[in-house]
C-alpha cells in the first residue's frame, strides 16, 4: 500500500519536474514531513523493522550530500524526493528503485549526448526515472519474486 502512495505522489512530482525543470519544495516538504510522521505508525501497526525504515533515508541523504557537494548541479529536490520514497519504501526497496532509475537516466543521457541533443550542462529531470524505477521495483517485487 505504501508503494502505491509513494508512486502516486512521485508521479505528481515527476510531471512537475518535466514541465518546470524543478520540484515544488513546499508540497515536497509537506509530503516528506508526513512520511516521517508515518514511520512510527508503520513500525507499531505493520510490524516492519524500524532500522530498515530508518535506513531507507540513506539514499536520499546521499543525494542531498551530493547536491551540496556539487554546488546544486544535482537537484536538492531530487534528494528530498528520494528521502520521501525511502521513508515509505525502506532501504532495500528504495535501492531497488533508485539503481534502475540511475541506469535508465544514464542510458537516456548517453543517447541524447550521442545524438547531439544534449551537452555537458544539459539538465535532465531525475524524478521521472525514479518513478519508473519504483514502478519496475513494484512489478518485479510483486510478480517476479
Amino acid at each position: 500500500m505504501t508503494g502505491i502512495i509513494a508512486a502516486g505522489v512521485m508521479a505528481f512530482f515527476s510531471i512537475y519536474d518535466i514541465r518546470e525543470k524543478g520540484v515544488p519544495l513546499l508540497p515536497l516538504a509537506a509530503a516528506l514531513a508526513l512520511s516521517f510522521c508515518y514511520l512510527p505508525v508503520r513500525v507499531c501497526l505493520g510490524g516492519e523493522e524500524f532500522w530498515e525504515l530508518v535506513a531507507g533515508a540513506l539514499p536520499g541523504i546521499g543525494f542531498l550530500l551530493a547536491s551540496f557537494a556539487s554546488g546544486g548541479r544535482i537537484g536538492c529536490g531530487d534528494g528530498l524526493a528520494l528521502l520521501f520514497a525511502g521513508n515509505l519504501l525502506g532501504f532495500r526497496r528504495t535501492l531497488e528503485a533508485a539503481v534502475p532509475a540511475l541506469g535508465m537516466l544514464f542510458v537516456c543521457s548517453a543517447v541524447l549526448f550521442i545524438r547531439g541533443r544534449a551537452r555537458r550542462g544539459t539538465k535532465i529531470p531525475f524524478l521521472p526515472f525514479l518513478t519508473a524505477g519504483m514502478a519496475l521495483q513494484a512489478f518485479i517485487g510483486r510478480w517476479g519474486g
